[in-house]
């Protein structure tokens, strides 16, 4: 699962992975405008500033 929270200070992009019995395992958070792994069964490097359209929405 992918969050963006543009509202954030600062704006974060979030992955969350791992599920297992109901519930993600894993999370990772990063400043919008960084890098964020995407994991299995992915596996994808995601440029988050692709966001900042969102954030300057806000």
């Amino acid at each position: 699962m992918l969050l963006v929270d543009p509202v954030a200070t600062p704006a974060t992009v979030m992955v969350l992975s791992d599920p297992k019995e109901g519930a993600y395992r894993t999370s990772t958070r990063v400043e919008m405008g960084s890098h964020l792994h995407i994991p299995e069964p992915v596996d994808f490097t995601l440029d988050t500033s692709i966001f900042a359209n969102i954030q300057d929405a806000t």
